[in-house]
């Protein structure tokens, strides 16, 4: 296990309640967990990060026209996941996410907003495949030192209209009707249609461990 200091933290998705779709399993079946994303716009730090934990393939160069290879980088990323179930089928514990200060776990994970700055625990495994050795990193926890507070939006509300059109599956319009004349007209059996019947009811009876530094 290692831990990569003071990275800047994007769209960290801990919650231990709630794990996300974090990609597809061989069947093409959602693969679950938790994931974060680090950030840096300083090469030398990417390239740190990339020699250091054998991440090469991972950390990846954001450039402000993606499909032109030669347009200005504006930062390097580096995803992070943990899958919420292991290939033998156990439940992984979540990442923890921790305040920097006293080591106490944050009671909801999203109130770290993206800008925060933290140190991040991961477990780098290495595999062979086709005589190619590789590494996967899984995200094992974060001691966030400067917190960049999410705070959610007012959701928007909707904006209520004194009448609406109705129009019936025949196409007759019944023109900008108030609330209550609809309310009455949809009581009222349509042409052509018997009443419906009241039925009848019977009553019924209603009874992994490295610490973090706290600074």
């Amino acid at each position: 296990m290692a831990i990569i200091k003071d990275a800047t933290i994007f769209w960290l998705k801990a919650d231990p309640n709630n794990p996300v779709k974090i990609g597809d399993d061989n069947d093409g079946n959602p693969r679950m967990g938790w994931e974060v994303e680090l950030r840096t716009e300083d090469k030398a730090e990417a390239n740190k990060w990339r020699k250091e934990y054998n991440a090469t393939k991972h950390v990846k160069a954001v450039r402000e026209d993606k499909d032109d290879e030669e347009s200005t980088i504006l930062f390097y990323r580096w995803k992070l996941r943990r899958n919420q179930f292991k290939a033998n089928g156990q439940e992984s514990s979540p990442p923890e996410i921790l305040r920097g200060d006293t080591g106490e776990a944050f009671s909801d994970p999203k109130i770290v907003g993206n800008g925060s700055i933290g140190d991040v625990r991961i477990f780098t495994r290495e595999y062979t495949h086709d005589g190619v050795t590789k590494h996967v990193h899984y995200f094992l926890g974060l001691s966030v030192k400067e917190l960049h507070r999410y705070v959610p939006r007012p959701k928007e509300e909707f904006e209520h209209v004194n009448s609406m059109k109705v129009v019936d599956p025949d196409g007759d319009e019944d023109g900008d009707v108030g609330s209550k004349a609809l309310e009455k007209a949809d009581a009222q059996p349509k042409k052509g249609r018997a009443a419906p019947k009241s039925k009848k009811t019977t009553p019924k009876d209603l009874d992994d461990e490295i610490p973090f530094d706290q600074g």
